[in-house]
């Protein structure tokens, strides 16, 4: 948390940084195709060339013919790049002459070709990337840098001119809150009981488990499930070295989880049985374990967003003649169950919030002072148990906390570390972990959709003003609006007095917005009074369509906008 004007900047530094990764990544991929930097200097008019050349209806498909070769050449009329050209078409060639004589995984390593094994990852993750620039709402990882650019290069001229400034001291303070999400889902237990009834030590035990669809062909499905290490009693090992005593018996039991490939979308039929294999007196004896029937459920998948609250009003450590009170923030989370089974007995515990870094010793503390799931709210606690949550279904708790001194929270980080009882990292169920940052909740209010469950407006896409530019409605983790700003084209007053001689001010606001959309805007307050003595309320807000806005909710007035 920090308090200060620095604030806005060290915000729009690492989200420049962040919008860099994308384009690096890409040019990653760029330099193992083009292998030469100096492509980038080559007239892109060879390309139109090349694309026609290289489709399936060319007499060659992928391969250049040298008359082909030529013509791309000749596109450009730089001595200089067509060298440079002439080289990356010959790595060209030399590929596309490999992947049809099945040699390209060979030569990868050795000659002049694109390897396409290291290139796969790059293509993904490129995938990867322009799709979630297109999922902030731009057109591609570039859009995205040259926003971050100039919102970057439009903080630092604010901060040079002193727009931006003021007295105050910047202190930083890092928090962190560790919270533990459980839920209950299927396991199943194997195990084999053996006694020795034989006059010698049972040796070179072993267990091979088969597990296979009841009504499947009779291939192997045992990869569709996370199998632990045998528990042993009595018996030494199953892994072809075991032994058990004469006169002893023992067993084994092995824990097995399904995947969620498993059972993707409906109840499965699985037989586990095996066979079971030893030497006793000097013979060797194989016996097949009968199978028993299980039914695997689909699992759940977890789409969970955070949305912490940006500002942070307490106590100004700048003022020395006031104490400002305390007001509670919101950290809260939505569970959306993306997957077709049911995520049983969900519960997220939180520990209270720890400093790790107060690098100039601010005397600050937070704390967790209130709970609530959807709208009922839970008696002081950590805990907040979800139940159970159907597939397709949302559901919302927050926390509310305190800070002793005013800030804004900014530089937000959620990591995610799977825990379960065979340390398979596959088991996870947990499909996305995202972070918001909450500019302020608010009601989906509209015709026919009336929840009475607060909804979250925040701030995806950074920019100098720090305006909000998404909407998450709580009841529905997949359902995203995106927030335009709306632009105030009129402005004018009028007051009167009602009884008691009170003052009444009416604000007329002319706002241009598309109506078919969300719209944010804000204006500064120069209208009524300033002087905290006088208390005055936002009372009632309509549009022109005589429409009523929820006070508080969807209209609001704030002081802490820094």
């Amino acid at each position: 948390m920090v308090d200060g004007e620095d604030v806005m900047l060290a915000e729009v530094v690492n989200n420049l940084l962040d919008a860099a990764k994308p384009v690096d990544n890409f040019f990653a991929l760029m330099q193992q195709i083009l292998n030469d930097e100096n492509m980038y200097d080559v007239d892109t008019s060879w390309y139109r060339a090349f694309k026609p050349v290289i489709s399936d209806e060319s007499p060659l498909g992928i391969q250049l013919s040298p008359e082909e070769l030529s013509k791309v050449l000749s596109a450009i009329n730089d001595e200089t790049q067509k060298v440079t050209l002439h080289k990356f078409l010959e790595r060209w060639n030399n590929t596309a002459t490999a992947w049809n004589d099945g040699t390209l995984n060979t030569l990868a390593d050795t000659a002049d070709v694109i390897n396409f094994q290291t290139l796969d990852p790059g293509v993904q993750q490129y995938i990867d990337d322009h799709n979630n620039a297109k999922t902030k709402g731009f057109n591609s990882i570039f859009d995205e840098y040259d926003h971050a650019t100039e919102t970057y290069k439009t903080a630092e001229q604010e901060t040079l001119s002193g727009s931006s400034t003021s007295d105050s001291v910047c202190a930083k303070v890092r928090v962190r809150i560790v919270q533990d999400l459980v839920l209950t889902r299927d396991a199943f237990n194997a195990r084999l009981e053996m006694e020795n009834g034989e006059t010698s030590a049972l040796k070179n035990i072993k267990v091979e488990i088969r597990i296979t669809k009841t009504f499947g062909n009779g291939e192997s499905a045992k990869d569709t499930f996370s199998i632990g290490k045998p528990s042993l009693i009595g018996i030494s090992g199953v892994d072809g070295e075991g032994t058990l005593g004469k006169d002893f018996s023992g067993s084994a039991e092995w824990l097995m989880i399904p995947y969620s490939t498993a059972a993707p979308q409906e109840d499965t039929l699985y037989n586990v049985g095996g066979q079971l294999s030893y030497s006793v007196g000097g013979s060797n004896f194989s016996v097949p374990l009968l199978p028993d029937t299980i039914t695997v459920k689909p699992n759940p998948s977890l789409v969970v967003h955070y949305f912490h609250e940006k500002y942070v009003r307490g106590d100004d450590p700048l003022t020395t003649d006031v104490v400002e009170p305390i007001i509670p923030f919101s950290l809260a989370v939505s569970v959306m169950n993306a997957g077709f089974g049911i995520a049983r007995a969900l519960r997220i515990s939180s520990a209270q919030p720890e400093i790790i870094e107060n690098e100039k010793g601010l005397l600050i503390t937070f704390k967790i002072v209130g709970a609530q799931l959807g709208n009922n709210q839970i008696a002081p606690s950590l805990s907040v148990d979800f139940g159970d949550i159907n597939s397709d279904e949302t559901k919302t708790a927050r926390w509310l906390l305190t800070s002793t001194l005013k800030g804004t929270f900014y530089n937000y980080t959620a990591t995610f570390e799977n825990i379960n009882p065979l340390g398979d990292p596959q088991l996870s169920l947990l499909d996305e972990l995202e972070y918001h940052e909450l500019i302020h909740l608010v009601r989906i209010d509209k015709e026919h959709f009336i929840d009475d469950l607060d909804d979250f407006l925040v701030n995806d896409v950074v920019d100098s003003n720090a305006m909000p530019d998404k909407l998450y409605n709580s009841q529905n983790g997949s359902d995203v609006y995106d927030v335009y700003t709306g632009h105030i084209s009129q402005l004018y007053t009028s007051s009167y007095v009602r009884s008691q001689n009170k003052v009444y001010t009416v604000v007329h606001l002319k706002v241009t917005a598309n109506a078919s959309t969300w719209t944010y805007t804000r204006m500064e307050n120069n209208i009524t009074s300033a002087n905290p003595v006088d208390k005055q309320y936002l009372l009632q807000c309509e549009s022109s369509s005589n429409r009523k806005l929820m006070i508080e909710k969807n209209v609001w007035q704030t002081t802490h906008i820094l």
